[in-house]
């Protein structure tokens, strides 16, 4: 499969143009361990090809994440041309149990404290919250203070993750 991305009203010189540029999220859950590579302006996501603009000096470049399993994120960084491992997101991230081996997905973060995305501290919605492997544990990023789980809300939930769009379920009324 082909696909094109692109925000034409970032570009310098576009007729129209916008003052900022899209963030591309790729949710690539679902596919398994696949690979991740940016070959010029080809971003491949296992057998998938994203044709990515070609960008000027003067444009303002698209932000792309890719979203893997486990909810391992994965930005692409078109301006020095690579993909690194850049956090979690929660959407998509189940704690690992302390007691087992991490998933292949999550062995590369094993003693890393990383940013998560989509997920709020309900007592201060403006902390930044990680998730620290080594500590198996959640941690405000400021202040690496940690916190229990219970006291996080994921967010930004995708509509095939809400099953807002599910079947409704009609009410039952006994005979009169």
């Amino acid at each position: 499969m082909t696909i094109r991305l692109s925000t034409p009203g970032a570009l310098a010189n576009a007729k129209e143009q916008l003052p900022y540029s899209s963030t591309w999220e790729l949710d690539a859950t679902q596919l398994g361990e696949v690979d991740i590579k940016l070959e010029e302006n080809r971003l491949s996501i296992g057998t998938t090809t994203f044709y990515l603009p070609v960008y000027e000096s003067e444009d303002l470049i698209d932000q792309i994440r890719v979203i893997a399993t486990g909810g391992v994120v994965h930005t692409v960084d078109l301006v020095f041309d690579r993909v690194y491992l850049d956090g979690l997101d929660a959407r998509f991230f189940e704690e690992p149990d302390a007691s087992k081996a991490l998933p292949q997905a999550l062995a590369a973060l094993a003693n890393d404290e990383v940013k998560v995305w989509n997920i709020i501290c309900l007592n201060d919605q403006t902390a930044r919250v990680g998730y620290n492997f080594a500590a198996h544990g959640w941690v405000l990023r400021a202040d690496k203070s940690r916190i229990e789980k219970s006291a996080l809300r994921v967010v930004n939930r995708c509509n095939h993750q809400t099953n807002i769009f599910g079947p409704v379920s009609v009410m039952k009324v006994p005979p009169a």
